[in-house]
């Protein structure tokens, strides 16, 4: 690693895959080779007493940002290829929480109460008016464990409502 802080490493590949000057299966063989690094160097700056949560969580947002940035970048190409794609969007999770239609368009009842499902993308067709709908949900993990099952659970949540039974479901992971 060359004494180089692993987080900064792995924001440079970030930046270069955002600039598409390296392919994103190479950088993240790069990223998770500075795992033992990252492990070893938090642990020595900060009294952290799980290294690797810490780790799991870190690479866990940047694997999200990664695939959020591949998507957005994928999206905009098709919007300049054709302008049939132009309303359609990219969303984090707190975009969609902040936009009150595409909230209530994927947001799950439970009782009384309208909860926004495990989603940490969004892919939709927002017009800006209640004419907008959600296309998609991604859900990003770098390691599948019980990942599969909480995807799956959410997909038969959005089946047993007539709004949103059409979204379909992602799961993206390194595995």
């Amino acid at each position: 690693m060359n004494g180089k802080d692993p987080r900064r490493l792995i924001e440079e590949l970030i930046m270069r895959i955002k600039k598409g000057d390296i392919a994103p299966e190479t950088a993240w063989n790069a990223i998770k080779s500075a795992k033992e690094y990252y492990i070893r160097s938090i642990r020595s700056f900060a009294n952290v007493r799980d290294a690797e949560q810490s780790w799991h969580s870190y690479i866990g947002n940047k694997f999200q940002a990664l695939i959020y940035e591949i998507l957005k970048r994928y999206v905009e190409h098709l919007k300049e290829e054709d302008e049939k794609y132009r309303t359609l969007c990219v969303l984090n999770a707190g975009e969609v929480k902040r936009n009150e239609i595409l909230f209530r368009k994927v947001a799950i009842k439970y009782g009384d109460f309208l909860l926004l499902p495990d989603l940490d993308i969004c892919i939709a067709d927002y017009t800006g008016d209640w004419d907008s709908k959600i296309l998609c949900v991604v859900s990003c993990k770098t390691s599948l464990r019980e990942r599969i099952a909480q995807a799956c659970y959410w997909k038969l949540k959005f089946l047993a409502s007539d709004v949103t039974k059409h979204i379909k479901v992602y799961l993206v992971t390194t595995d």
